[in-house]
């Protein structure tokens, strides 16, 4: 069950510290699945980035609403399609589209294989550790970008900083906490 018994109204609450760790550590463990979904789509790895961290935002915003992975999962997958589609017809690309069987086959096979990646206590705590690695600067871009769900051109004029530096942190940041992530979990096994 992944609902939370912390929250509270649903008017502009601010995101508890332990759904959005929850859902930041869920997001990261299927990065690289939704990353991907988006490519096939876009063919164009900042496209999907975009779409990665928009997808990120709204898991973040409705964590909450979830039952299970798997629910939280197909619906990414979808809301990834649906807006990589919208970016394909709106910047009017020659981008090849996969049929919806073809898309729905992959989503399908991507839920597989994240079957059994259900975060657990030592997921957790390794989360919690690699995010208190970060320095708090890179800890500030997240929040900002995924709890408060701030577009990156808003974090730049907030923050005084370049949009494409607050593509590149947002990412690298990321980046970090999967290798971090990864190697605690090398650790535990």
């Amino acid at each position: 069950m992944m609902r939370d018994s912390s929250r509270g109204s649903k008017g502009g609450e601010q995101v508890s510290e332990r759904s959005l760790e929850q859902s930041l550590q869920w997001v990261l463990e299927r990065r690289q699945h939704i990353l991907c979904y988006a490519r096939v789509i876009l063919k164009d790895q900042q496209l999907a980035e975009d779409i990665f961290q928009e997808i990120c935002v709204l898991v973040v915003q409705k964590w909450q609403e979830f039952d299970d992975a798997e629910a939280v999962l197909r619906w990414s997958l979808v809301a990834a399609r649906n807006k990589a589609i919208d970016e394909v017809r709106r910047r009017e690309r020659q981008a090849r589209v996969f049929s919806e069987e073809v898309l729905e086959y992959l989503a399908d096979q991507l839920v597989h294989e994240a079957d059994g990646q259900a975060g657990r206590v030592e997921a957790y705590q390794a989360l919690n550790s690699c995010v208190m690695q970060l320095t708090p600067r890179a800890r500030k871009f997240l929040y900002l970008r995924y709890a408060q769900g701030q577009k990156p051109a808003q974090i730049a004029a907030a923050l005084g900083a370049k949009v494409q530096t607050v593509y590149k942190t947002v990412a690298r940041t990321l980046d970090t906490l999967r290798v971090c992530l990864d190697s605690e979990r090398r650790a535990v096994r």
